[in-house]
């Protein structure tokens, strides 16, 4: 079986790539009102009236809507359709490019311009700084702006997507892990039997035979700690850990150097990487909250699930329905008390 690993990366300034312009960062917000979506803005005021099927906050300053079942699309900041196109899922943008199901399965990828660069992929992870990743015959490829396959087309059993200009590759046939640079080049070869983390900071978590820890980019482990169990990137100089088994993981926050920041962050058996300075936490009988890089609760445990941060604001959800607004202090915003301050 064929396998990929990925982090999603948001990117959030004004940039040119090749010839794809990032606008700059829009904060809007779906927000629901009788059966449709709308947005608000950071005030929760409505500046986009509720006329879709579903909303997700912008991104790369875009709102991605879906119109119906098979019908999906972007918006600007004034709820004009800058793309629509007939598939069953569209991806948010990163790098000017979203990914797109059709209703075949197949995939594909179609810029914040409207045109589509490649598709019929059978599997794909999203863009990330430049570069996207697809699955075909032959195996996961690398794939450029334009739709074209990178180093000379090599296929491998698996990839995950470029962090601090590295990726970590499986060849086929090879059975361990390697990681190249942005030209294809194998830059960092030690068998590696897996790897949890990406690199970031410097840092990536890998595993080699029995060993575990952190590793620099000659190779080098920085942080040694073989009872470690799963780890996540380092995000401005700390990082998750987690020891013990499935499902009653013990999570711990250390630095660059492997102290401890906190020992046992009680009540939680399941973390995301940060985003925005925020994990996404959770307890299978509590449900979801925020904890920030000293370890803290932002808010308890009290949605089924949550977004990410972006901007200003997470969103919480309860029983699947959007419920809330969270601010980064803590405050915590009713959708149903900003329908009813719209209805004034």
């Amino acid at each position: 079986m064929r396998r990929a690993v990925y982090l999603f990366l948001i990117l959030m300034s004004c940039s040119q790539t090749n010839s794809l312009t990032i606008p700059v960062e829009v904060f809007l917000y779906p927000i629901p009102f009788n059966g449709k979506y709308g947005y608000v803005d950071k005030n929760l005021d409505l500046v986009v009236k509720p006329i879709f099927k579903k909303a997700f906050t912008f991104q790369e300053g875009y709102g991605r809507v879906q119109f119906d079942e098979k019908t999906w699309g972007f918006i600007d900041k004034n709820g004009t359709i800058i793309v629509k196109l007939n598939c069953i899922y569209l991806d948010n943008f990163n790098s000017g490019i979203a990914m797109f199901t059709k209703d075949d399965k197949k995939k594909g990828f179609i810029t914040n311009q409207g045109k589509i660069i490649i598709e019929n992929l059978r599997n794909a992870l999203s863009f990330t700084n430049g570069i996207g990743y697809g699955l075909f015959s032959d195996g996961w490829k690398f794939i450029d702006q334009s739709g074209n396959v990178l180093f000379h087309g090599q296929a491998f059993e698996s990839i995950t997507p470029f962090s601090d200009d590295l990726a970590f590759v499986e060849s086929e046939g090879e059975f361990y892990f390697k990681f190249i640079d942005k030209n294809g080049k194998t830059v960092l070869n030690s068998k590696f039997t897996a790897s949890g983390s990406q690199f970031s900071e410097g840092l990536a978590f890998v595993q080699i035979s029995d060993k575990k820890g952190y590793i620099n980019k000659k190779g080098e482990f920085v942080i040694r700690d073989d009872e470690i169990a799963h780890a996540y990137p380092f995000y401005h100089g700390v990082a998750l850990i987690a020891k013990g088994f499935l499902p009653d993981f013990v999570y711990d926050l250390i630095d660059t150097e492997g102290n401890y920041i906190t020992e046992f962050i009680s009540g939680i058996n399941f973390a995301t990487p940060f985003v925005e300075g925020f994990s996404i936490v959770s307890s299978d009988d509590k449900g979801a909250g925020y904890l920030d890089t000293h370890g803290q609760f932002l808010i308890d445990l009290q949605f089924d699930t949550l977004d990410h941060f972006h901007g200003p604001y997470g969103i919480g959800y309860i029983n699947g329905k959007q419920e809330a607004f969270i601010d980064r202090n803590g405050s915590i915003y009713r959708v149903k008390d900003i329908i009813d301050k719209i209805m004034m």
